[in-house]
């Protein structure tokens, strides 16, 4: 949804209700020259839907790349850090929110700490996002009802969109097929050799679904995942130990020193060495 406003930021008004309160809800459009925005113990929960552009979102040491038509959440008592991507900054919108059934309203669309990217691919979502900052600034003092309101229609929207759970509360078959290919790939990601063909036919389906799959349930194909999680791994492993960046890349399933570096520093904003110079520095 297209709009002139660079930044809106609505506070909700205050509410008895304690399933759900939101307590903020606004939308920015963001330059390359903004700054990381660290939260080390956020209070609440949220959630961002991404208009246009692109950025980058970290939760417990992982970086995802957010895009358009992708939200990503937010969780209490955790470090957090976001930024537009420089080159195609991002707009969003959030909803702000905490309550005593949260955690039951999230796992109902397969939301939680290790999956807090979803791909949406009904456009209707972003206008309920937009919708709900208008009607609050118009309506500041029924926006309590208002914002949680829009927060269930969200909410009710994403389920669709997924095929929500099944009677006894658990994930459907699709979801089932996404953690048993998540644990192969936590198993094989070293190797260089490790690929989407692979994948499918260890778990025994067309490549082709399981990309489907990948895109719809984690915001992400597979070929992103893996490198993410192979940068994700280097990290780590520079961290830990005196290893030279030939070392990290072989560990980490790259055969190319060249591309890793490439790689590493499309994610991380800096290339292998700066970053092992960074670490030294701290040290």
């Amino acid at each position: 949804m297209e709009t002139k406003r660079l930044f809106e930021y609505n506070h909700i008004k205050s509410s008895s209700l304690s399933e759900i309160q939101v307590f903020n809800a606004g939308y920015e459009k963001t330059t390359g020259k903004k700054e990381p925005r660290i939260l080390m113990d956020f209070g609440g929960y949220s959630m961002h839907y991404v208009f246009s552009g692109s950025g980058f979102y970290e939760l417990n040491d992982k970086i995802y790349e957010v895009h358009k038509n992708e939200m990503f959440f937010f969780f209490p008592a955790m470090k957090i850090v976001y930024y537009p991507n420089k080159k195609t900054p991002w707009k969003y919108s959030w909803i702000d929110f905490f309550g005593t059934k949260v955690n039951e309203i999230l796992k109902s669309i397969h939301v939680d700490p290790e999956h807090p990217i979803l791909r949406i691919t009904d456009p209707g979502i972003g206008k309920l996002f937009m919708n709900n900052v208008s009607e609050c600034k118009n309506h500041v003092n029924e926006s309590d009802l208002i914002s949680i309101s829009y927060f269930y229609k969200i909410i009710a929207q994403i389920a669709i969109q997924n095929g929500g759970a099944n009677e006894s509360g658990e994930r459907s078959p699709r979801m089932n097929i996404i953690g048993q290919a998540l644990e192969i790939i936590e198993n094989n990601f070293c190797d260089p050799e490790f690929n989407l063909k692979m994948l499918a036919f260890q778990i025994g389906i067309s490549s082709e679904y399981l990309s489907r799959l990948f895109a719809k349930h984690l915001g992400s194909t597979f070929t992103d995942y893996l490198r993410r999680k192979r940068i994700n791994k280097a990290v780590e492993l520079f961290e830990q130990g005196n290893y030279s960046i030939k070392e990290v890349a072989d560990m980490t399933g790259f055969s190319d020193p060249y591309y890793f570096s490439t790689v590493f520093k499309k994610q991380n904003l800096v290339s292998p060495r700066q970053h092992l110079k960074n670490l030294r520095k701290q040290k």
